[in-house]
């Protein structure tokens, strides 16, 4: 099967891949052009980032940034920070990884895609630094963090809210010297690179955090709490929890959005209580953070000494607000509703089913699942199994898909039916074709599948 021989495909045929789904093409960018897909296991990491930025002007370190890693909401999270700032009136940059449907929905400007040419210029201008100091060639990521970077301090943005790619640690976005280092969760993922334990992915994550910042923690695991503190405590830094220096509590769950109240016990910030805030974004991970995109704000107006008086009307403006696609994500197509979700670990998966559990539990759902080899399909399949009344299993076009047959299995187990399609786009043609005319379709396991069935159907 082609994806259980990656490493044998050249650059050219995983571009032809990604380009071609079923039929339509995509466009490539110019960091994918000249620098590959991110396909690459192996990163040059900080060992290259920091001569690299150097010869470009360091320009990371042209404005103020917000630090956001964890095992997942991370991106939800920048993307509620990145709103709120602007709401306040800030020029924000958000870098974000990865895209749903193309590269440049990764680098925003005031929620603004950077321009394909834009990417071009960079891309031309790192390729001829590299070549000027003899540099070697960037992996994808460190290439589009450079990008990212470059484009923020052109555009001279207040304040960049960068995501981190995977772990911290060794990132290549953390080159960076925050203001804000967020930590939203801590699961088992990514272990072969990561670690194999809570305490090992804590200390990877916990690597964002530097002295002369505030930490941001939502991380609810005694193990993983006590390696978040060890750090913040050596850098000597403030660390706010989630649970203990700060609350949220879901006041109206809906299926498209909901209303939380979060209240602080933090007198160095400049908000206490924040009652009845409405959220576009539903799920109760999504109260969680939101929670920590608020305080994350709240500690960097205190540090940067902006006036709170307009914060709570931006806080509410930015969370009413923020268009998010793919996280609990309500579509149709024809008469089928279908909800998209970008959930890919146990812990996501579980709230995912809290919400069918909570607004679909009379109809029947299809679940069209694209996992990624490095996830756990048996406890995947064991939580969906409450909620779903069929699945279809199919590979996503990624270097790392799962073989769709043995997580079929997994859900025979469990007294699922389940077949394999051989793409997101079928499965979902069949979902519509043959599941029941009322059913939901939910589409989920990874980014990839989202993505796949954005681009392929317009939804």
């Amino acid at each position: 099967m082609l994806f259980r021989h990656e490493t044998q495909l050249s650059p050219q045929t995983w571009a032809a891949l990604y380009r071609t789904d079923d039929g339509e093409q995509q466009p490539i960018s110019a960091v994918e052009r000249c620098f590959g897909l991110e396909t690459q296991r192996k990163r040059h990491g900080l060992e290259l980032m920091r001569p690299m930025l150097a010869a470009l002007g360091n320009p990371h370190t042209c404005y103020p940034v917000i630090h956001v890693t964890g095992s997942k909401g991370k991106g939800s999270t920048a993307a509620m920070v990145a709103s709120i700032l602007q709401a306040y009136g800030l020029r924000v940059g958000l870098y974000v990884s990865p895209s749903l449907t193309r590269f440049e929905e990764r680098i925003q400007l005031n929620g603004a895609w950077i321009r394909p040419e834009r990417v071009a210029e960079h891309v031309a201008n790192l390729r001829r630094m590299l070549q000027r100091h003899a540099l070697p060639e960037p992996k994808f990521f460190e290439a589009a963090t450079a990008v990212a970077f470059m484009e923020f301090r052109d555009a001279a943005v207040d304040v960049a809210v960068v995501e981190v790619g995977l772990g911290g640690r060794r990132d290549a976005t953390n080159v960076v010297q925050p203001d804000v280092a967020v930590i939203t969760t801590i699961e088992l993922e990514h272990t072969a690179i990561l670690g194999r334990s809570l305490t090992s992915i804590a200390a990877e994550k916990a690597g964002i955090i530097k002295p002369n910042c505030t930490v941001i923690s939502g991380v609810d695991t005694a193990e993983a709490e006590l390696v978040v503190a060890q750090h913040a405590q050596a850098c000597q830094v403030p660390l706010l929890r989630l649970g203990v220096d700060f609350q949220v509590r879901a006041e109206k769950l809906q299926i498209a959005s909901q209303q939380v109240s979060i209240s602080f016990d933090c007198p160095e910030l400049p908000l206490r209580c924040l009652p009845s805030v409405q959220m576009a974004l539903p799920g109760c991970c999504q109260a969680r953070n939101a929670a920590l995109a608020v305080a994350a704000v709240q500690a960097f107006v205190h540090r940067r000494r902006y006036r709170p008086d307009t914060l709570e009307g931006a806080i509410r403006a930015g969370l009413a607000q923020l268009y998010w696609p793919g996280r609990l994500e309500l579509c149709r197509l024809g008469t089928h509703p279908v909800l998209l979700d970008v959930a890919h670990t146990p812990g996501s998966i579980a709230q995912l089913v809290d919400h069918l559990k909570r607004f679909f539990s009379r109809g029947h759902v299809t679940v069209v699942l694209g996992l990624l080899r490095d996830k756990p399909a048996a406890a995947i399949a064991r939580l969906l199994a409450e909620a779903a009344d069929q699945v279809i299993v199919a590979p996503v076009k990624w270097y790392r898909s799962a073989d769709p047959g043995p997580v079929a299995e997994a859900f025979e187990l469990f007294g699922i039916p389940a077949t394999v399609a051989p793409s997101i786009r079928q499965a979902v043609e069949h979902a519509v074709r043959y599941g029941d005319p009322d059913g939901l379709i939910v589409v989920t396991g990874s980014v990839f599948a989202v993505g796949e069935a954005k681009r392929a159907f317009g939804l």
